[in-house]
């Protein structure tokens, strides 16, 4: 139980800039009657939501205003947190209701960098792991290893890929005739599915909805991460870039 960063949480939270998304921040330490010691602590409740990764299941029938909604939503909570020292490796940890509104939850894992405070997050999920941090999860991880803003980028347009077109970026249908790899294996390598004339033994799954349905912004922002970015993560794109993007479909959808 990590009381340390516990109570620096709980001593420095994040307020959101926007009413569209929020962050379900440590209150508050519980102590144990019997020993004095530091036990737990307490989270606000988010009701009626649900969590964003079922969401991803639902992308085919969706309309398409709502899911660019969540997706500038979880942007817009994580580049809050971005300006605030504060960086999510653990993605995509969030809660979606009805409206749209995202909640990011499971804050305890965040790492934070301050000048003065540094709590490593040391975690990441295989669904959303920058390729350059697999060799490093697959001994361990630990507090020793540091999450960046780039690592975040990858993670936040795979996410931003799941709700929009439901399956995985790496995803993928084996055309070739060796050993089938496994998903991760391409993640690592950087074998993009969608850049067919690139791996022309790789296609998206059968049935994949195809990316040209996307807006060709996005399409550039798809490919400039799991493409030019995957070995050089600074040609990522931003955070920025993403909300900018996503903002814009926010509009026009309410037009």
């Amino acid at each position: 139980f990590p009381v340390d960063k516990i109570e620096y949480l709980v001593a420095h939270p994040v307020v959101s800039s926007h009413a569209c998304w929020s962050f379900a921040w440590p209150q508050e330490l519980g102590v144990s009657p019997d020993t004095g010691e530091t036990r737990c602590y307490i989270l606000p409740k988010v009701e009626n939501a649900m969590d964003i990764e079922g969401l991803y299941f639902s992308a085919h029938w969706l309309p398409d205003w709502f899911k660019y909604r969540v997706a500038r939503n979880y942007v817009g909570a994580v580049l809050d947190l971005h300006r605030a020292g504060c960086f999510v490796g653990d993605m995509p940890n969030a809660m979606i209701e009805k409206s749209g509104r995202c909640t990011l939850i499971d804050i305890d894992s965040l790492q934070i960098s301050r000048d003065g405070a540094q709590f490593n997050c040391g975690v990441a999920k295989e669904e959303t792991i920058a390729p350059e941090l697999i060799p490093l999860i697959g001994d361990g991880g630990g507090t020793e290893f540091e999450t960046t803003v780039h690592h975040d980028e990858w993670g936040t347009a795979v996410v931003i890929f799941r709700l929009l077109l439901g399956n995985h970026p790496f995803a993928f249908r084996y055309l070739g005739s060796h050993h089938r790899p496994q998903r991760i294996e391409l993640v690592e390598k950087g074998i993009w599915p969608y850049a067919a004339t690139c791996h022309p033994d790789y296609a998206p799954r059968r049935g994949a909805t195809p990316l040209n349905v996307l807006d060709p912004e996005l399409r550039l922002l798809f490919t400039r991460t799991f493409v030019s970015g995957h070995s050089s993560p600074n040609k990522r794109s931003t955070l920025e870039d993403w909300n900018l993007a996503l903002t814009r479909l926010v509009k026009e959808g309410a037009s």
